[in-house]
């Protein structure tokens, strides 16, 4: 059996969790006695992979076309609260209060900006709808996953 292991473009540019995790996935993969490599988007269409494990937002892949064996996802997800409302840097209400005001206040500024988020969240959900197993890593995120998206791939932890 041959794996890809296909990052966001880019992602490897910025050394953290992420970076690790694509890694760990190839190395524990070859312990277990499969052909496992990190690959390009393009790499993905060839039919030589049995699997195409992606990485955070497969948009990218598959605007070059769906990849030919089975495509594994793990998203790397942040929920749709946190991506739609405001980012809270402390606590307290006061700060929370103004932060709040701040981002709806936003919205009235910029009124097309929050279709757009909302276009682009959407767009996300569909393309992980495409993936044939949805690898996440704890239950919690499952269920984060599971309660923003309706129609999904089986999930795994």
């Amino acid at each position: 059996m041959r794996v890809l292991v296909v990052p966001y473009p880019a992602s490897l540019d910025v050394v953290g969790g992420h970076v690790t995790q694509q890694l760990e996935t190839v190395r524990a993969l070859e312990r277990a006695g499969v052909t496992a490599r990190v690959g390009s988007a393009e790499e993905a269409l060839n039919p030589d992979f049995d699997i195409v494990h992606a990485f955070g937002d497969i948009r990218p892949l598959l605007r070059l076309g769906r990849p030919k064996g089975r495509l594994v996802v793990s998203p790397i997800y942040f929920p749709r609260w946190f991506v739609l409302g405001p980012y809270f840097q402390r606590p307290g209400y006061p700060y929370v209060l103004a932060t709040s005001f701040r981002h709806y206040a936003g919205w009235l500024r910029r009124p097309r900006a929050r279709y757009r988020r909302r276009t682009d969240f959407r767009s996300m959900q569909a393309a992980l709808a495409t993936a044939d197993v949805v690898v996440v890593n704890s239950s919690a995120e499952a269920s984060l996953v599971r309660h923003d998206a309706a129609d999904l791939p089986p999930l795994r932890v």
